[in-house]
């Protein structure tokens, strides 16, 4: 599936760029050609969705708990975020700040932050987070994460999408809801927006310059460089303990307490399951890999 995602990218970034399509319609296709394979599955086998992808409403007492691990969890992982670009920095793309600009919030939240929230989670965390879960809680959470990091094609983001996955299998399945994990990634998302077209607020288009984290970085004495990453490590660390505590407290209020002593324990022996270290898996890591680096070496 992300073999077919990565050769559709391409050519759909081959097309877009002859024909001049906004990134509104380029998000829009990658969404759309993302959710075909698990759309055709549901189609060819005839599959139970809301059972299998876990498409049940959140329990209510767990719903302020989600919203509470979906904030907290923010500032975590973009710290994580801004320290890995520390060593393989990605500049702020100044067009894509523009090109949202030009719609108004409403239309660029639904694009950017709801839309993908709800469509990659069906994917990593219902479809492939699902078909591995026979395998074990632990080793289908790495599985899902692994991917939907790679999914991303950018090196500096492969640790910070990756403990993002690994917050959203935890999620879903502290409620048992695949729907809470949409809530959760959309808050992410949606803070993200927020805080672009904050910066957009402050300053004009032409304003706008390619910084990244490492430029930062450079200026700063080697001092000021371990005070600012210790305190930044403190931070994180606090975010993620509370984002740990809501979690915990989403599982009691879904009536779930239990779920985690299950699948860290001996309940959670692995069922008939899908290989996870197949040739074809191993595949797939491969042409990723080897995607984001042509693509780095393009841009460089």
């Amino acid at each position: 599936m992300l073999t077919l995602y990565l050769a559709g990218s391409y050519l759909m970034a081959q097309f877009f760029a002859d024909t001049g399509i906004n990134f509104v319609q380029a998000i829009l296709s990658s969404q759309m050609l993302l959710v075909l394979i698990p759309v055709l599955s549901v189609f060819r086998n005839n599959t139970d969705v809301t059972r299998t992808y876990r498409l049940y409403p959140v329990p209510a007492g767990a719903v302020v708990w989600v919203v509470l691990a979906g904030i907290c969890i923010y500032p975590a992982v973009n710290i994580i975020n801004a320290i890995s670009q520390v060593f393989i920095p990605t500049p702020v793309d100044s067009d894509i700040l523009y090109n949202m600009s030009s719609y108004p919030f409403p239309v660029t939240l639904f694009i950017v932050a709801i839309l993908p929230a709800v469509c990659e989670e069906v994917v990593f965390r219902g479809f492939i987070f699902g078909g591995y879960r026979n395998n074990g809680f632990l080793r289908a959470t790495i599985v899902s994460s692994l991917l939907f990091s790679l999914f991303h094609l950018d090196f500096s983001k492969i640790a910070f999408t990756f403990v993002v996955g690994i917050f959203l299998c935890f999620i879903v399945e502290a409620t048992g809801s695949l729907i809470s994990s949409m809530i959760c990634h959309g808050i992410l998302n949606g803070i993200s927006v927020m805080i672009k077209y904050a910066a957009l607020e402050a300053s004009t288009y032409e304003d706008i310059e390619a910084v990244s984290a490492s430029d930062i970085v450079s200026g700063l004495n080697e001092s000021m460089i371990y005070t600012i990453a210790a305190i930044l490590v403190v931070i994180a660390i606090v975010f993620l303990a509370l984002t740990v505590m809501f979690v915990r407290l989403a599982a009691t209020g879904a009536d779930r307490a239990g779920v985690f002593s299950k699948v860290f324990g001996k309940d959670d022996v692995p069922r008939p399951y899908v290989r996870i270290g197949s040739g074809t898996l191993v595949l797939v890591f491969a042409i990723a890999i080897a995607y984001m680096v042509l693509y780095s070496m393009t841009i460089a």
